[in-house]
């Protein structure tokens, strides 16, 4: 079964997102908070869904750790916020799409079926 790492400060769309990727076959593990490289790479998720917003660090900056780190380079990092600037954040973090809340679900899923599973 696949792993998704989902990480928000928001406890409600925690839920949602957790149930979504339940309903896509997901195992999910979510943080209510930025956690560490070191915690990423246990997990070793095959998807990350990261809000930019959290308290100690941006997801942002953490997006750019992962996508610096050799071994969790390769893991597609979805960020979400409702910050106007999050397309260039994303650009500036190198991850692998973008999606500004409030969210349509049906997006989430367009979004989540391209970076993790992109066409040849």
């Amino acid at each position: 079964m696949k792993t998704a790492l989902v990480i928000d400060d928001e406890p409600e769309l925690l839920e949602l997102l957790h149930y979504y990727f339940s309903q896509l076959n997901y195992d999910v593990i979510s943080f209510p908070d930025v956690v560490t490289t070191e915690t990423v790479e246990s997990i070793s998720p095959d998807i990350i869904v990261l809000d930019n917003n959290l308290g100690k660090k941006s997801g942002g900056a953490l997006c750019l750790e992962l996508k610096n780190n050799s071994n969790t380079q390769h893991i597609p990092v979805i960020l979400i916020s409702a910050y106007e600037g999050l397309q260039k954040i994303a650009k500036d973090s190198h991850a692998d799409a973008h999606i500004e809340k409030p969210f349509d679900i049906g997006n989430m899923y367009t979004t989540i079926k391209n970076v993790s599973m992109p066409s040849a």
